[in-house]
């Protein structure tokens, strides 16, 4: 009786360690955000954007924050870290402050004739502004060269 009790605790706890494994690497998986599908909140350049978190950080945040906007500006970087693009976005207002743009890995044919003065619409998840307004989940919209 005594090895029968010990036989279900040892099979509930393989049990759990299962479960409990699965949930754990189910939420460790990256989330690919269809970001396209989302509604525009608002459309804005570069300089609007900034401008506002300058003159009113406060009515920024309720305005953009956690908020899908698309923005227009010119390529100022392009960067390629960890299977990961991001692309700073110039502003003419402010010399020393950008949009950072951390895009979704795609594989656009746009994405990759990119080039720095490019002029580029993209849309993301804006997460905020310290010195830079930074921008989650990034896709192109509409790309011209100037």
């Amino acid at each position: 009786m005594r090895n029968k009790a010990y036989v279900t605790i040892f099979i509930m706890a393989l049990m759990v360690l299962a479960v409990s494994g699965y949930v754990y690497l189910k939420f460790q998986e990256p989330s690919v955000m269809d970001i396209a599908n989302y509604h525009t909140e608002d459309k804005v350049t570069v300089d609007e954007l900034i401008s506002m978190f300058i003159k009113d950080k406060r009515l920024a945040n309720s305005a953009y924050v956690e908020k899908t906007i698309e923005v227009k500006g010119i390529i100022k970087e392009i960067n390629y870290l960890n299977k990961r693009q991001t692309i700073l976005l110039s502003s003419q207002q402010f010399a020393e402050s950008f949009v950072i743009c951390d895009m979704l890995p795609t594989k656009n044919k746009k994405m990759e004739s990119l080039a720095i003065g490019d002029s580029i619409v993209v849309k993301g998840i804006c997460k905020g502004f310290l010195s830079d307004v930074v921008m989650l989940n990034c896709i192109s919209i509409d790309t011209t060269s100037e």
